[in-house]
């Protein structure tokens, strides 16, 4: 099994003389610029002012933490012997392989040997002063980019002979100039009048990152790898730098729980069995049909697992809408976990796993469920916080604790009206219900006729299950679930279902394919009229009389009983045709196995005519944006706002 450890440990606790880093040459050299050399200096200088002045823990933390750091260690004896020397063989001297974080060490070094050479401190003094011993790093295939940190260190000119060494520096130029200029303004702030002379702004630097302490110091996430022969460094240092993505919260937090040591000799099968519960999790969450119920997120997501993990923390620490930072998390779980005896970590580790896969079972009584995995993903994907959603749940135990699915259900349908769109219905002159909401309102059309489909799959089971005797048990509830999927990687959005207009066919051949079809699809005579216009080639004209003789009007093709539910797919095809030619282009797609909405389905096959009254099936009628619209009134009526 690989064991991967993750850690966080202080820049000073590094700063030991024990510490050796070797940079392998699939790695690029030194190459931070101004701003980064300036943000990492005003973010040390400026956590180191904040603290001084006990500024509360809420707002500044604990410490001051950089970005991962990740290594393994290397135990070949023929590197420790070319890196390390006569001290290859002390076996407390530690190298690393610095598989990601280069630039950070090598930024922090430069930083440390400048500040020190300027208060006139050697290496020596540094060690009676401080207490500390500069780390060493070694380029495999650039061995003399470490000789000349060193003689920033001891004054010596840089000799630019490459750009590694232009631009470390590069980097000491810009570390003087920020004293001068940035630096220099931000101590104003925080010292009022003229600042902190320089002197004093490199002792604070000095002891900021110099610091053991756990209060107040200069922290860095320590992800180390295991020595486990298939974990491949230079893969996972590709991984890592591919699009510069990052280590993930769900990546440190596996490494902090399931690590070897946290179980101990004893507990191995316990740490195997929770190893599985994580990934058949990860597993559960990679389907996109349970992945789109529970988050609006990209189909194209890979930190799925830090959905589940954000849900649980939230459930933790309440953030009040505001956003969690990369590293949050993980962060809350290494500080709680810190410092406890072996039988309080391993107990403490399998309560917090009990809680992530308890909420993982929740979701998935939620997903098995399709009242629940409807009204879940509409909300989900209406922009409502699957936090929010699980909050309602625990408020329903809270009222009552032997609360049913229903009630439950209830709740989601309050969070429903809550979600759409504020007096999206209201009465006419008649005292019935009209939707005034009208294209181009798409967020808010998008809103009501996906829960026109939600819902109805929803309510048709529901029927069904009123009518089942016990001779007819429903074998396939999941027929009734909504692909969330679907709609996302299909892009679903809201057209009209006879075109709104057809300015935009200016081709000649295409303004002519558009006539021919729609003579062939309807009634229309062809007098001598439109015959002679298509002899001449007029087919723009013809396309107005056609619209004309069809009852097109532009007013009550933006009213919601025009609008339908459609893919970007089958709207791309038959954007501009009539309704005749779009009934048969669904029909077609349909044959094919592709899915259609099943209101759009009842939109195109005239399901909700119970009547049978509409003058044709090739036309779309205002008779039929009537009763289209009477059909969404009806079924999304218990959600239409209650009116004074």
């Amino acid at each position: 099994m690989i064991n991967n450890q993750v850690d966080i440990v202080t820049i000073g606790s590094l700063l030991n003389g024990k510490n050796h880093f070797y940079i392998p040459s699939y790695q690029r050299g030194y190459r931070w610029n101004k701003k980064q050399i300036e943000d990492i200096l005003s973010d040390l200088y400026s956590f180191r002012k904040q603290y001084e002045s006990r500024i509360t823990q809420s707002e500044v933390g604990d410490f001051y933490c950089l970005q991962p750091v990740i290594v393994r260690e290397i135990t070949d004896p023929t590197i420790r012997e070319i890196v390390l020397g006569e001290k290859a063989q002390d076996q407390e001297q530690k190298l690393w392989e610095l598989v990601d974080g280069q630039q950070r060490l090598t930024s922090i070094l430069i930083i440390l040997s400048y500040l020190l050479c300027k208060k006139g401190i050697d290496e020596l003094s540094f060690q009676n002063r401080y207490r500390a011993q500069l780390y060493t790093l070694y380029y495999e295939s650039r061995p003399q980019t470490a000789k000349v940190i060193s003689s920033l260190l001891k004054g010596d000119k840089i000799p630019l002979n490459d750009i590694d060494t232009t631009h470390i520096y590069n980097a000491s130029y810009y570390i003087d100039k920020w004293f001068d200029g940035k630096g220099f303004e931000i101590s104003k702030h925080y010292v009022g009048g003229e600042g902190e002379m320089p002197e004093e702004m490199w002792d604070n630097l000095i002891k900021q990152i110099a610091n053991k302490a756990d209060a107040g110091s200069t922290k860095v996430i320590w992800y180390q790898l295991s020595d486990d022969e298939s974990v491949d460094p230079v893969q996972e240092f590709i991984r890592i730098n591919n699009g510069k993505i990052p280590l993930t919260d769900t990546e440190l937090i596996k490494a902090l729980f399931l690590q070897k040591k946290n179980f101990g000799n004893t507990k191995v099968l316990q740490q195997t069995k929770l190893s599985m519960q994580w990934e058949q999790m990860e597993n559960s969450l990679q389907r996109n049909d349970f992945w789109c119920f529970v988050s609006d997120k990209s189909i194209d997501e890979e930190d799925r697992m830090g959905e589940l993990l954000k849900l649980v923390y939230l459930r933790y620490k309440p953030t009040n809408g505001s956003e969690i930072e990369l590293g949050d998390i993980f962060r809350y779980y290494y500080n709680e976990l810190e410092g406890l005896k072996p039988e309080e970590l391993s107990n403490k580790i399998q309560a917090f796993l009990g809680d992530i896969i308890d909420t993982f079972r929740t979701l998935e009584d939620w997903y098995d469920s399709p009242e629940i995995y409807n009204y879940v993903g509409y909300l989900v994907q209406s922009g409502m916080s699957l936090a929010s959603i699980y909050e309602v749940l625990e408020t329903v135990k809270k009222e009552d604790c032997d609360s049913t699915i229903d009630d439950f259900i209830m709740k989601l349908e309050d969070e429903i009206r809550n979600v759409l769109p504020p007096r999206w219905a209201e009465k006419d002159e008649n005292g019935e219900y009209k939707i005034t909401i009208q294209y181009p309102c798409r967020p808010d059309l998008r809103k009501i006729l996906l829960l026109l489909n939600v819902d109805f799959m929803a309510q048709q089971l529901k029927s069904i299950r009123q009518e089942e005797t016990d001779n007819e048990q429903l074998t396939d509830v999941n027929i009734f679930k909504f692909p969330f999927d679907l709609y996302r990687s299909q892009k679903w959005d809201i057209e009209h279902i006879d075109s709104a207009t057809t300015n935009d066919l200016t081709d000649k051949d295409a303004q002519q394919a558009w006539v021919e079809n729609a003579i062939k699809d309807t009634n229309i005579d062809i007098n001598d009229t439109i015959r002679g216009k298509m002899e001449r080639g007029e087919w723009k004209e013809l396309i107005g009389i056609i619209q004309r003789h069809e009852e097109e009007d532009m007013e009550s093709k933006n009213f919601i009983g025009n609008l339908t539910l459609l893919d970007a797919g089958t709207n791309r095809e038959y954007k501009n045709d009539l309704f005749c030619q779009k009934r048969n282009k669904i029909i077609e797609r349909v044959k094919n196995g592709r899915y259609i909405p099943t209101c759009t389905l009842f939109v195109f096959m005239k399901f909700f005519d119970d009547n049978n009254v509409t003058e044709s099936r090739t036309k779309w009628t205002k008779t039929d944006q009537q009763k289209y619209h009477h059909f969404i009134v009806e079924q999304l009526h218990r959600f239409i706002p209650k009116q004074n």
